[in-house]
């Protein structure tokens, strides 16, 4: 019997958190599922784990591959999970109740819908605290009443382990996540509810994600992955007319990862990667308070130019001020040395002066 739900797991080195995971996807109550774990290649104990939970039940199966990082993983449980409908789980997070697969699967379902969805949450571990509230950036993570959604009016990138979909419109319609070690699932979420045009949309609390134990550490490759990832949302809401979602990609480059970036001249790589980014963003979708140049000087009125990439040029004009002001100052010692010495040579030419030398000398 084909299950109804597969729950894709892409493991790599989770030991510490991956049975937790596993023991309450088997506790839903939502029966017929497929656990489908791939193992990245972990050098630790967590396909030792998984096998152990494979063999006491059956409803897991597990896949093992050398490390190709989270995208690949996730995409062969996409192209071989068997369930009708696919969810995301990663191993070191966890469901908040025992019913999460059967309400968006039924949501899903009774509402003959190709994505179901629900609200996020965030577990703090350093504050041992549940977040559920959410504003400004993240005000997208939680639905206030259950009902569809469209896309158009929803606008939004971030947490797509908390959607539910349809296994033959993934295939169907060619959506896998791009090969970035960073930022690859908003670009595969966004371009999934495009494609569907909409959703539905439950308030509870599907998912919980676990903050606090990770230490990401800003490469360049991860810097190249989070840059191609906002370019191919700056494309895509562009394409779309998707005015929000062009402004919320902005936001998240300027406020949330401007810091990031400020270093960027430093690596010319990533640098041009900032300056192809700011050359996609249409400045006539984002809302008048980007689009005002009254108070950004002269350089604003002639481009436009992202936060990280604005900070470099005014960095550099200040360094060619610098620049130019210390070799100012050296040619003008260098004259008066240059001047000092001309006036010497006239005076030695003096007869009067060599002869008081030649006397001084004797």
């Amino acid at each position: 019997m084909q299950p109804k739900v597969s729950v894709v797991i892409p493991v790599y080195n989770q030991e510490r958190y991956v049975e937790e995971c596993l023991a309450g996807v088997l506790s839903q109550d939502l029966g017929e599922i497929e656990v489908f774990c791939i193992d990245d290649g972990s050098t630790d104990s967590s396909l030792d784990i998984l096998e152990s939970f494979e063999r006491r039940d059956d409803r897991v199966k597990v896949v093992s591959q050398a490390n190709q990082g989270v995208s690949a993983a996730r995409n062969l449980g996409i192209a071989q999970a068997l369930g009708d409908f696919l969810i995301f789980l990663d191993p070191d997070d966890y469901y908040p109740a025992d019913d999460i697969l059967r309400k968006l699967y039924s949501a899903a379902v009774e509402n003959n819908a190709l994505i179901s969805a629900g609200s996020f949450s965030i577990y703090d571990e350093g504050k041992d605290e549940v977040i559920t509230d959410f504003s400004g950036l993240l005000s997208g993570y939680t639905f206030s009443e259950e009902g569809f959604v469209r896309y158009q009016d929803y606008q939004f990138d971030y947490g797509f382990m908390r959607f539910m979909f349809k296994a033959e419109f993934l295939r169907k319609g060619n959506h896998y996540f791009p090969p970035y070690v960073r930022f690859q699932d908003p670009p595969f979420l966004v371009n999934s509810l495009i494609d569907a045009k909409g959703f539905y949309a439950i308030p509870d609390v599907v998912y919980r994600y676990r903050l606090g134990h990770q230490l990401i550490e800003w490469s360049r490759e991860r810097q190249l992955a989070l840059l191609a990832g906002l370019a191919d949302i700056l494309k895509a809401s562009a394409a779309h007319d998707l005015s929000r979602l062009h402004a919320l990609a902005l936001r998240r480059l300027e406020e949330e990862y401007g810091g990031v970036f400020y270093w960027a001249i430093r690596d010319i790589t990533v640098f041009k990667a900032l300056v192809y980014v700011n050359s996609l963003i249409n400045v006539d979708m984002l809302p008048e308070e980007y689009r005002s140049c009254e108070e950004k000087g002269s350089l604003w009125e002639r481009l436009y130019l992202i936060k990280p990439l604005s900070q470099q040029v005014d960095n550099a004009a200040k360094w060619i001020q610098d620049i130019s002001d210390l070799q100012g100052a050296v040619l003008a010692e260098r004259g008066d040395k240059e001047n000092t010495r001309k006036e010497l040579d006239d005076l030695k030419a003096n007869p009067l002066v060599r002869l008081a030398l030649k006397l001084r000398r004797s």
